[in-house]
């Protein structure tokens, strides 16, 4: 099994421009070739217009892609960690995907579960995709109740429910800036501190699903 990782830098240009740019990405890209893949993943990093995206995978015969996967790397500028072999098990089975007193004996178990679950996400988040323009975006769905926007929301909300796994919001008080308070994520919350220590932690609230 060949496992590859593919960290690239998107421009600042349609259909990559908007709020849409890993879709777009994915739709344009990876949609094709996800039935060639055994495993595969991507994520998003930055924010649009200056946006990064990571995409991993792993297949048997990495020659029926490697036109494709060339033509993608070539394609786009790379990011730091450039464009090459991937070793899952280091990152899917790192420290914060398993306790540290099951990483010796589990780690790559873990890894490989960890692997599997994101690649059953990632064949739905291009299930869900529908194209818009000369991009693609997420499919809407706001008439059931249960989503605002995309279905998306519910496959989220079937795993918090399923794992009653903690959900944390965090408010942040931008004190010596303009004083306005905003609300995001408490893994967002805690680089956006890191940055800028004049930003307080002023609520960490527990979202019930």
């Amino acid at each position: 099994m060949t496992h590859r990782s593919l960290h690239l830098k998107l421009p600042a240009t349609a259909p990559y421009a908007g709020g849409y740019d890993l879709e777009s990405f994915v739709g344009t890209h990876v949609r094709v070739l996800a039935p060639k893949l055994q495993l595969f993943w991507f994520s998003r990093y930055g924010s649009p217009g200056s946006r990064e995206i990571k995409f991993r995978f792993a297949i048997e015969d990495y020659e029926t892609v490697r036109s494709e996967i060339e033509v993608i790397e070539k394609a786009f500028a790379h990011g730091s960690e450039g464009c090459g072999i991937y070793d899952y098990v280091s990152d899917l089975g790192g420290g914060r995907f398993v306790a540290p007193d099951r990483k010796s004996a589990h780690q790559t178990q873990r890894a490989l579960l960890v692997y599997e679950f994101l690649t059953a996400g990632a064949r739905l988040f291009i299930d869900c995709l529908v194209q818009d323009g000369s991009g693609w975006k997420h499919e809407e769905e706001k008439v059931s109740f249960y989503n605002r926007i995309t279905p998306l929301e519910t496959f989220h909300h079937l795993f918090c429910n399923m794992t009653d796994v903690p959900t944390w919001a965090s408010v942040l008080h931008y004190v010596h800036q303009d004083g306005r308070y905003m609300v995001v994520s408490d893994l967002e919350s805690r680089e956006i501190i890191k940055a800028d220590p004049s930003i307080v932690l002023v609520g960490l609230h527990r979202i019930r699903h």
